[in-house]
């Protein structure tokens, strides 16, 4: 059974918000992006997901690299 990639990103996600600053207008929040952008909770949701992303990228990236660093060095 697959979860839900927001339920599995819960604790995560709840982390990365505090990190923001969020307004209320007319009723909708939005979270304070560098300062005057605005950004609703879809807009945000897909932000924390490319930000996850591209940590994750760069960590298989290093990876790599440590693995051809061994391999070279042997």
């Amino acid at each position: 059974m697959t979860e839900d990639p927001l339920e599995e990103n819960s604790q995560e996600y709840l982390n990365f918000q505090q990190q923001f600053k969020s307004v209320v207008v007319d009723g909708i929040k939005y979270y304070v992006f560098e300062g005057d952008i605005l950004l609703d909770d879809n807009e945000f949701y897909s932000y924390f997901l490319r930000q996850k992303k591209s940590v994750n990228c760069s960590d298989s990236t290093t990876e790599n690299e440590s693995k051809d660093n061994e391999i070279n060095s042997s």
